[in-house]
């Protein structure tokens, strides 16, 4: 298959596969119907419980690739403005259901192209193109990357799923990112450690 051709999943996809790898490791998951909200209010999608207890509030997101037509490469640039753009939407609609944060925040990135990948979602952390050690793209002194420096470090785990772009149920490789300046690194450790044996550090 040619990697333009490779179209990106749907948020009912990407939900569904979020939603099965929690309930595979023994969670529960309560659907937050937007509907049922106030007028304006948000909310991330899902309730994340265990033993009846919440263990955290879920948002996914699915960033589609973008190919440039003339190099056939995904464009990085339009990738860390998505990927932190959804961060900060991720961040208010956390912040407008739990205000107190009284709760972990968890996001969940799923992508099932191979050139948007975990690496893409780590130099969009760094606020850099990074390759063999080497900054090829600085970002780090952008206003719009120091602001959304905010929204990142309000966030206590972000996973990234990717997904096989031909099995696209199948999720082939997890990896995460957790805030240990948040304060509940204990409850996201002991998160992590039930699904320990698919996650990858």
């Amino acid at each position: 298959m040619d990697w333009k051709d490779i179209k990106p999943l749907k948020e009912y996809e990407a939900r569904l596969i979020v939603k099965n790898y929690f309930l595979d490791r023994g969670f529960s998951i309560l659907d937050i119907d937007p509907r049922a909200l106030p007028p304006g209010k948000k909310s991330p999608d899902f309730i994340i419980k265990k033993d009846d207890d919440i263990k955290g509030y879920c948002e996914v997101k699915t960033p589609a690739n973008i190919i440039n037509p003339i190099t056939n490469l995904y464009q990085w640039d339009t990738a860390f403005y998505k990927l932190r753009k959804f961060s900060h939407k991720a961040r208010k609609q956390f912040s407008d259901y739990d205000p107190s944060h009284t709760k972990p925040w968890i996001i969940v990135f799923t992508s099932n192209h191979p050139q948007l990948n975990w690496k893409s979602f780590f130099n969009t952390l760094m606020g850099a193109v990074i390759f063999n050690g080497k900054i090829l793209r600085d970002f780090r002194n952008m206003d719009f990357t120091i602001k959304t420096n905010k929204d990142l470090l309000s966030i206590d785990l972000i996973l990234w799923f990717q997904i096989n772009y031909i099995d696209r149920r199948n999720i082939c490789q997890t990896r995460y990112f957790v805030n240990k300046e948040g304060r509940f690194t204990n409850e996201i450790k002991s998160l992590l450690n039930d699904f320990r044996s698919e996650t990858e550090k």
